[in-house]
């Protein structure tokens, strides 16, 4: 059998993941950060399941976006928009320009990675 220098995962459910020799961990990294509910929750797996019924990419709106972008609006008292993207360069792409256009500030303090794409192009 492949021994890697390094873990391979194959599978995660809640809060745990488990190699490829079949060791259980639990998942501190939880995707990066983007697993706040755990790996292969119902409810969510459910819900996926029937949306994919509808179509899964349609590249328009839909209710659902209309619907959340509504209740971030009500909900958020900093909120006075909303905007879907794509990517997270994309929504990071899009912050730094509106924040340049607002500040007309010509330097952004960034610690990590935030997407791929250039602030204000290059």
């Amino acid at each position: 059998m492949f021994q890697p220098s390094i873990k391979i995962f194959l599978q995660g459910r809640g809060a745990y993941v488990w190699d490829v020799a079949g060791n259980k961990y639990v998942d501190l990294f939880l995707g990066s950060g983007t697993v706040i509910l755990g790996h292969c929750d119902r409810d969510l797996l459910r819900a996926i399941r029937l949306e994919l019924d509808e179509g899964l990419s349609l590249s328009i709106r839909h209710p659902a976006e209309v619907e959340v972008a509504e209740w971030l609006i009500r909900n958020l008292s900093v909120a006075g928009r909303a905007a879907y993207f794509k990517t997270g360069s994309e929504a990071v792409y899009a912050a730094l320009r509106i924040s340049h256009r607002v500040t007309k500030r010509a330097y952004v303090l960034s610690m990590g990675y935030h997407g791929w794409l250039p602030p204000f192009g290059d």
